[in-house]
């Protein structure tokens, strides 16, 4: 097992974890390496990434003749101050299906899908391009026409990237989406009786927060504000991207997440106007490693240009202002004075979330920021 704390630098190194090993099922054996978190490497990182190495050594001589990876995965530790502050969620669920699809339409035809059409059912589902000319568009699972052998897609859907031109053959990973509950368990926060009093979730749909607030009970569930019904929202799916603002009132909450790293390019499609945005990469980047320049308006004037606003409260627990930023035709800069550069700063932080202010709709395409 191989870690690496940061991915925009250093390069990997050997874990001092032992396997344990255990007979699975269906003659197969189960190897797991556990607490890798707490090995040296990782001593103070609030985030760390991990990948398997396998080695073939036929003729035992010492010398691999062959080397292969396991897919980069990460885990990462959250502290959600009493307060507001922006989450965000760039780890990836385990995928079901990861191979080649062909498109025709809005329909994906597979290979050696038995059994997927029984798997879909009753969970929320995307599928992520990964190679070819498309690589990184999401397109959202329509999973009740879907079968063990083709997925439809729609492409009209909010989280959706790609609007048209799904044609050829490509490779795939299925996903099912991360959701409030799963994301959020309600036992980790404070409920009340009324949404003043308990904790919350803020997500900001076409220009108004849409807030989810924990409702005391037994067991304390998640409820839409202003919901009739008085239904659990645990089921609400939180997007590969979608940023929101988590509201403890009177106790922090510590969380772990563990997850998939995503290893290529990421697509996004871009209202005018204000979007809470997260990373698709668990790690700290700037604007230009974002590439936010190209498809970007910039202008001397801020309100007329496309501006970042960071929450301060993710720096300065109980803060409700903003930390702003505009795309001047030199560059990203700060809006206040001393007006100074910013493009190369690390504005984006692992698993939160920033304000995007566009002046236009339009696509956005983010190379992989860092080596495989």
């Amino acid at each position: 097992m191989q870690g690496r704390s940061t991915l925009t630098a250093g390069t990997w190194s050997q874990l001092p974890v032992v396997a344990a090993v255990q007979a699975g099922s269906a003659e197969q054996e189960e190897v797991t390496f556990a607490d890798l978190c707490t090995t040296p490497l990782f001593s103070s990182a609030s985030v760390g990434y991990v990948r398997l190495q396998i080695t073939l050594d036929a003729n035992h001589d010492g010398t691999p003749e062959a080397t292969a990876y396991g897919p980069v995965f990460a885990f990462a530790h959250r502290s959600f101050a009493v307060g507001q502050s922006t989450f965000s969620m760039p780890l990836l669920r385990d995928s079901l299906y990861t191979g080649t699809a062909t498109a025709s339409g809005s329909t994906l035809t597979l290979s050696h899908a038995e059994g997927l059409q029984t798997l879909l059912q009753g969970g929320a589902f995307f599928a992520e391009i990964t190679s070819g000319s498309l690589t990184g568009h999401r397109l959202e699972v329509v999973e009740s026409s879907s079968t063990d052998s083709s997925l439809s897609v729609d492409l009209a859907a909010e989280r959706s990237t790609l609007r048209s031109g799904l044609s050829g053959s490509f490779s795939i990973a299925l996903r099912p989406h991360h959701s409030l509950g799963t994301l959020l368990p309600a036992a980790a926060f404070t409920p009340g009786s009324t949404a003043s009093s308990s904790d919350r979730v803020l997500f900001l749909v076409n220009g108004s927060y849409e807030v989810h607030w924990l409702k005391m009970g037994v067991p304390a569930v998640w409820q839409l504000s202003g919901d009739a019904s008085l239904s659990s929202s645990a089921s609400r799916i939180i997007g590969s991207t979608e940023g929101m603002l988590l509201h403890p009132r009177t106790a922090p909450v510590t969380q772990t997440y563990v997850g998939e790293v995503r290893m290529h390019a990421a697509q996004e499609q871009l209202q005018a106007g204000t979007t809470l945005l997260g990373s698709p990469w668990p790690v700290a980047l700037s604007p230009t490693q974002r590439s936010m320049s190209s498809g970007f308006t910039a202008h001397e004037l801020p309100a007329s240009a496309d501006r970042i606003r960071l929450w301060a409260g993710d720096s300065q627990p109980g803060s409700t202002s903003y930390v702003q930023y505009a795309l001047s035709p030199a560059g990203w800069q700060t809006e206040a004075a001393p007006v100074t550069p910013a493009g190369s700063s690390p504005l984006f932080q692992p698993l939160r979330a920033a304000f995007l202010v566009r002046i236009a709709a339009g696509s956005w395409s983010q190379p992989l920021p860092f080596q495989p």
